[in-house]
């Protein structure tokens, strides 16, 4: 923002005023106006109206120089907190991708792991399966061989 009209007073008096561009400008009637501002005002002088104005000037032509630096700073300062923005996020979604990645590798060591429980599974299963049918064949092979020693015995009639 450029200054473009400044003044110096004393209670209700403008002691001097100065306008870089063309425009009317009106201090404000809250500070003519203001009870505390009552005092008597002295009228001031040519001589301290001219030093006052040049040393308005000279403060007026220095700060808006200088808001061009401020800006250019200002703009670094923002660039800078964007950087820092940048490589912050940056470094969350580098730990996030190695999250992914080891969460990856446990998933693959799962699978693997289940392919293996499956197998082991499906060999239990099919040994339970041949144990339990030789158990079946046995006692059927009792239960005939029974029959057959009743049947020559005569104990069971034909």
């Amino acid at each position: 923002m450029t200054i473009t009209y400044s003044c110096i007073a004393n209670g209700r008096v403008i002691l001097a005023e100065l306008a870089l561009t063309g425009g009317s400008y009106q201090v404000s009637k809250n500070y003519s106006e203001n009870p505390l501002m009552l005092q008597e005002p002295f009228p001031p002088s040519n001589a301290i109206i001219a030093d006052f104005q040049h040393v308005l000037g000279k403060c007026m032509m220095k700060y808006n120089q200088n808001q061009g630096e401020f800006m250019i700073s200002a703009l670094k300062s923002q660039v800078t907190d964007v950087k820092n923005s940048m490589s912050q996020n940056i470094d969350k979604m580098l730990k996030r991708e190695e999250k992914l990645n080891i969460l990856i590798d446990r998933t693959d060591n799962l699978q693997v792991a289940t392919k293996a429980f499956q197998k082991t599974t499906t060999k239990t299963s099919k040994k339970m399966w041949w144990r339990n049918y030789k158990i079946i064949i046995i006692i059927c092979s009792i239960f005939i061989i029974i029959i057959i020693i009743l049947l020559s015995t005569n104990v069971i009639p034909i």
